[in-house]
């Protein structure tokens, strides 16, 4: 939903430009390599058991135009992403973030133990990290 009241707002203020070469924003949102989220969009409608001609009706797409989008990396529109988005109940992080979609129950609980640190600590860790990250560079 927000996605989509973001998208509205943009749309109806055509006058907002990103300050560089005079671009609109809503042009550049539409220049997004979004094409990796055939897989996620696939993925929240099976989880939604919903058929493709469901999702395809809803969305108002033809069901080989969503075939596309989930297994051939075809580029919905922003119009169209967005109403996917909507009628599968897909989670902002998952498109946005995507890479976050695949951290296993290990990861997870280190990212919510972090979370809990005050920021003093977390430099520690980044720094700690940081360093060992170089060593492991240096090794190989």
């Amino acid at each position: 939903m927000f996605l989509t009241n973001f998208a509205n707002v943009l749309q109806s203020l055509p006058e907002l430009y990103n300050g560089v070469g005079g671009e609109l924003i809503v042009d550049r949102l539409e220049k997004l390599d979004i094409s990796y989220m055939g897989p996620i969009f696939k993925k929240y409608r099976l989880d939604a058991k919903r058929t493709q001609d469901e999702v395809a009706e809803k969305v108002g797409i033809t069901t080989r135009f969503l075939m596309a989008l989930e297994n051939e990396e075809k580029r919905p529109s922003l119009d169209i992403l967005l109403r996917l988005v909507d009628v599968l109940n897909i989670p902002g992080d998952a498109i946005l973030h995507p890479q976050l979609q695949t951290i296993d129950g290990e990861d997870e609980q280190l990212i919510r133990m972090m979370m809990r640190l005050n920021s003093r600590d977390k430099q520690v860790i980044r720094s700690t990290i940081l360093s060992m990250l170089e060593t492991y560079r240096a090794d190989c």
